[in-house]
């Protein structure tokens, strides 16, 4: 999503390694979560508590594909 590139390019310059798509993303390491809520929050941005998982998963689904570091498996739903 073009409005929120500068936003990654400002993360990534941090070396936040995260990853969006429209309006879904992976933050990356927990430690740097809470540097990229209050930069959505200053651009007036809000997240769905209900649905983002800020918290380390060892499996996890994302965009249809469900990913088991456990087993090392990734499939699409």
């Amino acid at each position: 999503m073009k409005l929120l590139r500068p936003l990654v390019k400002r993360w990534r310059s941090m070396g936040h390694c995260c990853f969006l798509y429209l309006d879904d993303g992976i933050p990356g390491l927990p430690e740097r979560v809470p540097r990229l809520q209050l930069d959505l929050k200053l651009c007036g941005l809000k997240l769905n508590n209900e649905k983002s998982k800020l918290e380390p998963m060892q499996v996890g689904q994302w965009l249809g594909f469900v990913t088991d570091t456990i087993c090392s498996l990734e499939f699409l739903l």
